[in-house]
């Protein structure tokens, strides 16, 4: 996929408490990627779980633009899912930078 200025791309890691693995997975579908879907400006969310662990995945969240993270960021709703996500994870959501898609 392509945009015209490219897409802004936040990487993160999350850690899931033992016995919550599941709990993490319903949450991700059925709460946060509705939310995030029908936000302006989302493109994509890829969840990818490290080969040996169980509990352990790389997230990858794509955006039309770095001002439309920054919109989501500041909502009510993207406050109570990260609320949420507290008590899943076992330690807080690790970023790991924002990148930007360059166009070869």
């Amino acid at each position: 996929m392509r945009l015209k200025g490219g897409l802004h791309v936040m990487l993160s890691r999350a850690k899931v408490q033992p016995e919550k693995n599941d709990e993490y997975l319903s949450f991700r579908r059925d709460e946060i990627l509705p939310q995030m879907s029908a936000w302006p400006g989302f493109v994509f969310s890829i969840l990818l779980r490290r080969l040996g662990t169980e509990r352990e995945y790389l997230l990858v969240n794509a955006w039309e633009s770095q001002a439309a993270v920054q919109r989501w960021t500041a909502t009510d709703a993207e406050a109570k899912l990260r609320a949420k996500a507290k008590g899943i994870l076992a330690e807080p959501l690790e970023s790991l930078g924002e990148y930007e898609e360059i166009h070869l």
